[in-house]
């Protein structure tokens, strides 16, 4: 074996499948994957998302919805660890830039992941990942 652990593979088709799709190229969102690593207890976590779409509708699908063609949508992650099982986090702001130069911002969400603890040292992990979003 080259060393890639099956799950991560696993992991990485799932998401390149749904990035592919017609459904996801249709959403302001973004899809993510998790590892079921979080901030440990008392330690907080920034991460910075986005995603680009170099070709895709150039109608929006409702009033006052975001045309993906050639837009970028982002979102700045704050994350706090508050058990070793417990990740809560608000993701703020939520934003697009339109391919013709426009920042939109796109609204908030609050998020709470509950993962096995120490998935790190196991071959098999899960989580479950709670989402309350205003867009």
């Amino acid at each position: 074996m080259n060393g890639a652990h099956p799950v991560g593979r696993c992991s990485a088709l799932v998401a390149c499948v749904l990035a592919c799709s017609g459904a996801a190229r249709a959403q302001t969102d973004e899809i993510q994957v998790y590892d079921a690593e979080i901030a440990a207890p008392g330690r907080f976590n920034l991460t910075w998302h986005n995603n680009f779409t170099p070709s895709g509708r150039r109608r929006a699908a409702f009033p006052q919805g975001v045309i993906p063609d050639h837009a970028l949508n982002g979102v700045t992650e704050w994350a706090y660890g508050v058990r070793d099982w417990l990740e809560a986090a608000t993701y703020l702001p939520l934003y697009t830039r339109s391919a013709d130069g426009r920042l939109l911002f796109d609204g908030v969400k609050l998020r709470a992941l509950l993962v096995v603890p120490d998935a790190h040292d196991r071959s098999v992990f899960y989580g479950l990942n709670f989402e309350l979003s205003y867009n």
